[in-house]
């Protein structure tokens, strides 16, 4: 009795505590009886007023500690907001630094949040990083630039939505997941629009890039769409909205698709693109998106 008894509590404490490590490969035992997020991400823990569940926090985790120790991270990116998350306030943060960057309202358009799905523009909402490409880059360059955003949803019949983007009157920094025609199309520091072909849809991960002055790339969930040779010629200086394109400070081709996730980086190569994608959709798929 008793040796069944000790079985039944050895079961109860691995399936309890040590089992996690089989529901989630990236999770770390506890030490001193605390479990202990990777750097990365205990800081976007700690800035969120509003902390996800526990089961989704580790998730969070993994996406974070997956992109930094592939090197998507430090050195990498930019700009990277998850709207899919628990609250508002952590999806205006920037996730590769909480401390520049927050997401802002300036035009009151209040645009609705939906918990762990993101913002719902409807054509008309917008938010602002504060982050002018000319200004304050730090890892993209005028010919190493990525954009990519992860929709919920596919775009109305003609729509010409943008999920981020800026303009100052010369240079744009933005793209069209599904532009009218349809196809995946970009400008990335250039006046002329970069064109990729037909996607298929604009649901996913779609990422456009720049890895040189006349090499321009893009992808849908980490596959190969196209590419083009538009020559770059400067960077824009006014702010990059989100949910919208910055039109020199007027609201254009505002986005009628959910939108989960946006990130800004360095350019990506095929291998990059198809990484990243990965990464991304175990984290959209562990949330049940």
């Amino acid at each position: 009795m008793k040796r069944f008894l000790f079985l039944l509590l050895s079961v109860f404490l691995f399936v309890s505590v040590e089992g996690q490590i089989l529901r989630y490969p990236f999770y770390k035992a506890p030490v001193g009886g605390a479990a202990a997020f990777c750097a990365e991400y205990q800081l976007v823990y700690d800035a969120m007023t509003t902390k996800p569940g526990t089961d989704t926090a580790w998730i969070q985790n993994d996406m974070v500690y997956s992109l930094d120790s592939a090197g998507y991270w430090d050195g990498f990116t930019d700009l990277l907001y998850v709207f899919a998350t628990r609250a508002q306030q952590g999806a205006n943060l920037n996730w590769v630094d909480v401390t520049s960057f927050t997401l802002t309202d300036p035009g009151s358009t209040a645009p609705p949040f939906i918990k762990y799905q993101g913002y719902d523009p409807q054509n008309a909402d917008y938010l602002a990083t504060g982050y002018i490409p000319n200004t304050h880059k730090i890892n993209i360059a005028l010919n190493s630039v990525t954009l990519g955003a992860w929709c919920l949803d596919e775009f109305g019949t003609g729509a010409s939505d943008r999920p981020i983007g800026a303009y100052d009157g010369s240079y744009y920094l933005n793209y069209y997941p599904w532009n009218p025609t349809p196809e995946l199309s970009a400008n990335l520091h250039s006046a002329a629009a970069s064109v990729f072909g037909n996607p298929g849809t604009a649901i996913g991960l779609s990422m456009v890039t720049r890895r040189g002055a006349n090499e321009v790339e893009g992808y849908l969930n980490g596959a190969h769409v196209g590419d083009d040779t538009d020559v770059s010629g400067g960077m824009p200086t006014v702010a990059l909205w989100v949910l919208a394109n910055n039109n020199n400070g007027v609201i254009g081709s505002a986005c009628d698709a959910r939108i989960a996730i946006i990130i800004v980086c360095k350019a990506v190569t095929d291998t990059d693109a198809t990484n990243i994608y990965t990464i991304l959709h175990r984290y959209m798929t562990r949330i049940g998106l």
